[in-house]
């Protein structure tokens, strides 16, 4: 019996090496006759950029490449670096410097080695917009074939009823997929779309999820200000904007202000109210936000406030409001607006932003008013409480 072990033994050991030198002769075969570098989203122009709102490119490096480099119209090489808070290798991304893009044509260029595969360099050209959006304007998502990604792959596809959507890419929905709706612009904005989740990420074993549904989240991000971090990093590891989301963690609508820059700690305000979901129905999103000014100009803060609903269902009367004027986050500038999917494979329909001025007071003080069952989220981070959070 020993010596029967001792044989099967022997053949399951040579089994798994000779599967182990066909998965390497499959990868390196793959290395040598596939490219070196694919780009993900690199959209034909990109729009207005402002601060650490910056033009991003998403790809992916083959696992045997190495000495992967870029640069933008003739500039130096660089090296592509990865940070762990935007994306892991082989993938990356790479936020190109606004002080570089030049008003119209540009040229991107990427070059790599190979252990078994000769050098490649790519060549894309785009424009680039330096002109403030001019709102209203409605994005459809037609004819859009690389959608501007901040973070994570995105594509546009048709929904089989005539109209055209965009999401992260199946199977690379992630963290905090942004996508930028507009380029950067100054003053109060509305913006309104519908999103459908499909689900989260997980585990699915037999179709069930294995894993809590407590981490995810996707909406709208009415001020994005990109990623803030230390002058001259390559990957911004910050985040500045303001939210208007679905969020599992409390399992409703919840909005506010954050802001990091690199690693440092976060700082942040947010306020909710619960919404039960349902996964494959399209829910409607509005928000709005807009900065407050002293006497002198003087930039006092933000106000943003959110409405969410079943699109097959009446639009509720209040809002969810939030505010950061006892203690601002978000500085005052230009921000663009993007759509965010965090842990989940959602969809989005088209996208209207208009520009809008500081509503009546009398508004605001109805929804204040209809923001007194709403409960504030984490106000103790930095010590306001559920009056500020509510504008009360």
């Amino acid at each position: 019996m020993r010596a029967g072990l001792l044989r099967w033994g022997r053949r399951l050991a040579a089994a798994l090496l000779l599967a182990a030198v066909a998965a390497g002769g499959v990868l390196a075969w793959r290395h040598v006759a596939g490219p070196l570098i694919e780009l993900h989203n690199l959209p034909e122009r990109y729009a207005r950029r402002s601060g650490a709102f910056a033009a991003s490119v998403a790809g992916s490096v083959s696992r045997l490449g190495r000495d992967l480099e870029w640069r933008l119209n003739d500039g130096a090489w660089q090296p592509v670096r990865w940070a762990a808070e935007r994306t892991a290798w082989p993938d990356f991304v790479i936020d190109l410097p606004t002080e570089g893009l030049q008003a119209g044509a540009n040229v991107l260029e990427l070059r790599a080695e190979g252990w078994l595969h000769r050098g490649e360099t790519l060549s894309r050209r785009f424009a680039y917009d330096p002109e403030p959006p001019r709102l209203p304007l409605t994005v459809d998502w037609y004819g859009v074939a690389s959608p501007d990604a901040q973070d994570g792959p995105w594509e546009t596809f048709l929904d089989g009823a005539g109209g055209a959507r965009v999401r992260p890419i199946p199977e690379h929905e992630g963290v905090e997929r942004v996508l930028a709706v507009t380029g950067a612009f100054a003053g109060g904005r509305r913006v309104v779309t519908d999103v459908v989740m499909r689900r989260p990420v997980g585990i699915w074993p037999l179709g069930t999820q294995l894993l809590p549904r407590r981490d995810y989240a996707f909406g709208i991000m009415p001020l994005w200000g990109g990623h803030p971090d230390a002058a001259g990093r390559e990957v911004g590891r910050g985040r500045r904007h303001a939210y208007a989301y679905w969020t599992a963690k409390d399992y409703g609508v919840g909005t506010g202000f954050v802001e990091r820059t690199g690693p440092s700690p976060t700082r942040w305000i947010s306020a909710g109210q619960s919404l039960p979901l349902k996964w494959g129905a399209t829910y409607r999103i509005v928000a709005e936000a807009w900065p407050v000014r002293g006497e002198d100009d003087r930039h006092l803060g933000w106000r943003q406030r959110v409405k969410m609903w079943r699109a097959d269902q009446p639009e509720p009367g209040g809002w969810l409001a939030v505010d950061d004027l006892a203690d601002p986050i978000l500085p005052d500038g230009e921000y663009g607006v993007a759509l965010v999917a965090h842990r989940t494979a959602a969809d989005f329909g088209p996208v209207t932003v208009q520009a809008i001025e500081v509503p009546p007071e009398d508004d605001i003080a109805l929804t204040r008013q209809a923001d007194q069952g709403f409960y504030p989220v984490g106000a103790s981070q930095i010590g306001l409480d559920a009056a500020s959070l509510t504008g009360g």
